[in-house]
């Protein structure tokens, strides 16, 4: 019997491959639910709706339309997130995190709606003004509720767990030899070095989703209205289908198949999007060094977290690139 909650704020690969041991479906006490490891157990229950129902803030707020360079409302913004993601975390069973949850939810609707009200009436080159164009023709009755909500979802999505894909793409630069030269010598590699470190240490390790019907999965059965959480991080690293999963391979293949992204219906519309920001920062970054190593007398970072996980604090320095 398992208890994933024990490992908040800690590296829970050992958990995934001792479970893994005991079968690719598994119950966990802690999280009420059945945990399905394997990774074609856990790209079932992502891809089954049937059965199973359920970018750094400055890009995400430059795509908006909003003021993308001040720093103090990106810096609520993120703490909105932060607390809301906080709050999905306990799967709504926390009253004083749904209240925080709610507090910061009006905080951002208050950051969003006078822009959503200004792009009614004047359009801009920005989502916003898409989503006024473009939504009635998805969706009837489209109005600013409607905008509203699709504007959260965006801010959630896309700002939180890319800035986890940065800080991880930043700890296999600094704890893997000479995968930074080899990029350097050869930067057409850096999309796959991307998918890599996205199939090694994706920012979200599971996903909820409950049983619409009795069903067998893994060998075991999971009932009608019991939760189901794909280990998407655990079956990034299965055995059976990626050989030698905990070392990076930057020429693995198949390179696209992990499941940091989901799968089926509900996978990520911000992948595209969330790949070409890890790319562009290790695109920037190697060139203008020659090498990165840890600060002296700093601590080294820890991977945290619960859903979405990072290695954080990074205290790195850039040796500077000679010209």
């Amino acid at each position: 019997m398992g208890d994933y909650r024990a490992y908040v704020d800690r590296d829970p690969y050992a958990f995934y491959s001792d479970s893994l041991e005991r079968g690719p479906v598994c119950w966990d006490e802690s999280m009420g639910a059945r945990l399905a490891l394997g990774y074609d157990e856990a790209r079932s229950v992502l891809v089954q709706e049937s059965v199973f129902g359920a970018v750094p803030s400055d890009v995400i707020a430059a795509l908006l339309g909003l003021d993308w360079q001040d720093e103090q409302l990106l810096a609520s913004c993120r703490a909105w997130n932060s607390t809301i993601f906080r709050w999905s975390e306990t799967f709504g069973a926390d009253e004083a995190a749904t209240n925080e949850a709610l507090a910061a939810a009006a905080g951002l609707d208050e950051v969003l709606l006078p822009v959503i009200r200004a792009r009614r009436e004047h359009r801009a080159d920005d989502l916003i003004s898409l989503l006024w164009d473009k939504g009635p023709d998805a969706l009837q009755p489209w109005g600013e509720a409607e905008v509203l909500a699709q504007c959260r979802v965006l801010f959630f999505a896309g700002s939180d767990t890319t800035a986890h894909l940065l800080r991880n793409l930043l700890h296999v630069l600094l704890t893997e030899p000479g995968v930074d030269d080899r990029l350097r010598a050869d930067p057409t590699q850096v999309g796959a070095f991307v998918d890599e470190v996205l199939r090694l240490y994706g920012p979200i390790h599971f996903r909820v989703r409950v049983a619409l019907t009795d069903v067998e999965l893994g060998g075991q059965v999971i009932r009608r209205g019991e939760r189901a959480h794909p280990m998407n991080a655990a079956a990034n690293q299965e055995p059976r289908h990626y050989p030698d999963p905990h070392r990076i391979q930057i020429d693995r293949s198949p390179l696209r198949d992990h499941l940091a992204f989901n799968a089926g219906p509900r996978f990520c519309v911000g992948a595209a999007l969330a790949r070409a920001e890890g790319a562009e920062v290790v695109e920037q970054v190697l060139p203008r060094s020659s090498g990165m190593d840890w600060v002296d007398g700093a601590g080294r970072p820890r991977f945290r977290g619960y859903m979405p996980r990072s290695f954080r604090p990074h205290f790195a320095a850039l040796a500077p690139r000679a010209t």
